[in-house]
């Protein structure tokens, strides 16, 4: 925090039983017995290639598909090869979290930084040129954690934002709002956009915690 300055908190959790991410990483040999004979339904799914990437809209503007294996397959296919998740888990991250944030992020993060071509810049900044959702990040640090019920990954994070007290003091910034470089109430509307922990519907959120409540056992 001394250097980055006070970190946004977020959580991400993918879920693998709705990803086909899973299916494309997963390690299946189609000569294996095990899958010509106990699971011939894998067959058409196997292969480095499989499922597609690329999304098959025909040139529908409006709606995307991709061809993936139905729920109960992808969850049978998951079951006998867990690692796949832990392969597809650290693909969102790396890929999905990284584009989402404007974070400059290689499969060799943070080690790269002592190499030849580090993701980091002079200034100590893994920011894109044009930052993310969220503006600029210079940096994000997280812990990998198996959620209880179902063991599923995820992922609770410090994303540091380029902000404006990062560097200045508050006689500095006094005056960028004395020369109307910047607006106080821009200022506000943007911590509440980005760190707001109210529910956005609270009497629907208390309903449905009781509701919960009255089921749970």
């Amino acid at each position: 925090m001394v250097v980055y300055g006070l970190p946004a908190f977020l959580t991400f959790t993918p879920s693998e039983r709705h990803s086909g991410l899973t299916v494309r990483l997963s390690r299946y040999r189609r000569t294996d017995p095990g899958i010509n004979i106990g699971n011939p339904d894998f067959g058409s799914w196997i292969g480095y290639d499989k499922p597609s990437l690329f999304a098959n809209n025909n040139n529908d503007e409006e709606t995307v598909e991709f061809d993936v294996p139905d729920y109960d397959l992808r969850r049978l296919m998951n079951a006998r090869d867990p690692v796949s998740c832990v392969y597809a888990f650290r693909v969102s991250i790396m890929v999905v979290v990284a584009s989402l944030f404007g974070i400059r992020m290689c499969p060799d993060c943070p080690h790269c930084n002592t190499s030849e071509k580090p993701c980091m810049d002079s200034f100590g900044s893994n920011a894109n040129a044009m930052g993310g959702s969220a503006g600029r990040a210079d940096a994000m640090i997280g812990a990998v954690e198996a959620q209880k019920a179902e063991g599923v990954l995820h992922i609770h994070m410090f994303l540091y934002l380029q902000m404006l007290h990062q560097h200045k003091t508050l006689a500095e910034i006094g005056e960028l709002i004395r020369k109307k470089l910047m607006s106080v109430d821009s200022f506000k509307k943007y911590r509440k956009s980005l760190r707001s922990c109210a529910q956005p519907s609270p009497d629907f959120f208390l309903e449905e915690a009781l509701r919960r409540e009255k089921h749970k056992y």
